[in-house]
């Protein structure tokens, strides 16, 4: 079984929890959103390939602020 140290934030499009996904041999790893995927207004959201669970699990958590139209910051 494969375990995460870092809390993992849920799927920023649907809200459903997020799970960790090896590759075959253990070498790279990803996360993504754990909910039905054809309910998912991302359709399929993952985090981008890492080398390591935590490297994984800490781009996955990365949300970007967005800016609101009149935010000049």
């Amino acid at each position: 079984m494969t375990t995460v140290k870092t809390k993992l934030k849920p799927c920023p499009f649907c809200g459903a929890p997020a799970k960790v996904i090896p590759y075959v041999d253990d070498t790279l790893y990803w996360i993504t959103c754990a909910g039905d995927w054809d309910k998912c207004p991302s359709g399929n959201v993952t985090s981008k390939q890492c080398n390591t669970i935590e490297e994984a699990a800490k781009n996955w958590n990365i949300r970007k602020r967005r800016k609101k139209k009149n935010d000049k910051s």
